[in-house]
């Protein structure tokens, strides 16, 4: 199923977008927190990623993002080339329907003191 039909099939289901959204190459990283705050990071000072189990830390220059959920693995994969465009999260009263979905739960940004 591609990308677009899964976001189709969401919506028609009443569910909420999907965690992360991706494309082929993005100059940078938009996190949407669920208190509507927006934040956009560039790939270019992306520094390096750390997953332990149900969370996921991304480095950015003076910034580090930890991203709280379920299933962040499949997150990884698409950070090497930097085909991320986006990651949410989810509701507090939103429960997967698949064991194997992502779930963003919450972020923490870090400013990083040197």
């Amino acid at each position: 199923m591609t990308y677009l039909n899964e976001k189709m099939r969401r919506k028609e289901a009443g569910l909420p977008p999907p965690c992360m959204e991706y494309s082929s190459s993005s100059l940078t990283l938009t996190i949407y927190f669920s208190d509507v705050r927006t934040r956009v990071f560039a790939w270019s000072r992306f520094d390096s990623a750390d997953h332990c189990g149900e969370e996921l830390t991304l480095m950015f220059g003076s910034h580090e993002v930890v991203v709280h959920g379920q299933n962040l693995s499949c997150i990884v994969g698409y950070l090497a080339g930097f085909h991320i465009e986006s990651l949410r999260t989810v509701p507090a009263t939103y429960r997967p329907v698949d064991a194997d979905e992502l779930v963003i739960r919450k972020f923490e940004v870090r400013k990083v003191q040197f």
